[in-house]
């Protein structure tokens, strides 16, 4: 019996969050009403609005828009942007675009219309205009335009299916929108706590079958946990402390309580889906909100 936890992810791997599978896939349309602080610190797909919404994609140090496979390459982690130093300038709303893939961050370079996109390494000081960008609302939900800070220019996909900048047009100009989806996570580790009453989720560190899953209000290696990919579009939610993962028990179904488990059957499978800018999983509400340590690269 398959059942769902309801999560909210809200802050994901800072460079190598990776797909544990890799998925022939397609957006429809993406997150709504979203801001800068909605983007940062989280993995993202990136759909172009042309013809079968392909998802943006990095190879080698080009970007390119032709196929909808959802991998490292075609996620991508949002940067808050820093502080350009100039006190005539607003640093509100501006972030970076960073490939999980290669770490390194979308780049224009060049305030030139036509120019194509690159991949460059963060580039330090107060020259940061080129590798920022910021969200344009289009009256299609969902969509956006992505405005590069070094001039009135935004990211399209040309003719080719490359990503270069060029002026706003007016619409459609499917070319030039693009919808955020949610990647799934990868190998981080998490703590869980409850958006009622923000305790922490633990397992309470108890080295027994059928234990029950708690909260509790102190943080304590009890509460870290990783999402393990089960197949099929699962997962299994893995307490590292106590090696055992969260189920329901046999036989149970709406309202039961939750429990820990060594097995990895179905009682302990978990399918999120996305739901705007968060993961649902049924009956308890969290917010995955710290990242104990620097993912590592799936292979």
């Amino acid at each position: 019996m398959k059942k769902n936890l309801v999560i909210q992810l809200l802050c994901t791997a800072f460079c190598c969050f990776v797909s544990c599978f890799h998925i022939e896939a397609q957006f429809d349309s993406g997150a709504t009403s979203l801001t800068e602080a909605r983007l940062v610190d989280r993995a993202w797909h990136l759909s172009s609005k042309e013809d079968g919404n392909p998802l943006v994609r990095a190879s080698g140090t080009s970007l390119y828009a032709n196929n909808n496979t959802i991998n490292a390459a075609s996620t991508f982690v949002i940067d808050d942007g820093p502080n350009d130093n100039k006190w005539w300038t607003t640093d509100v709303r501006w972030f970076h675009i960073k490939s999980q893939s290669t770490g390194q961050y979308l780049t224009v370079p060049g305030n030139v219309p036509g120019i194509a996109l690159t991949l460059a390494p963060l580039i330090e000081g107060n020259v940061i205009s080129s590798q920022q960008f910021r969200l344009v609302a289009t009256l299609q939900e969902g969509w956006y335009k992505l405005r590069s800070r070094m001039g009135d220019l935004v990211i399209e996909v040309n003719s080719s299916g490359q990503l270069i900048v060029d002026s706003p047009e007016l619409d459609p100009s499917a070319n030039q929108k693009f919808a955020f989806n949610l990647a799934m996570p990868g190998s981080a580790r998490y703590a869980i706590y409850s958006a009622g009453n923000n305790h922490f989720f633990s397992d309470n560190g108890v080295l027994a079958e059928g234990a029950p899953a708690v909260h509790i209000k102190n943080s304590n290696a009890s509460i870290v946990w990783q999402f393990q990919a089960a197949g099929g579009g699962y997962y299994r939610i893995y307490n590292t402390l106590t090696k055992q993962y969260l189920a329901l028990p046999p036989g149970g179904g709406a309202g039961s309580e939750l429990i820990m488990t060594t097995s990895t059957g179905t009682n302990s499978h978990w399918e999120l889906k996305r739901n705007n800018t968060t993961f649902y999983c049924a009956q308890i509400q969290y917010k995955l909100d710290h990242q104990y340590e620097q993912p590592t690269r799936q292979r």
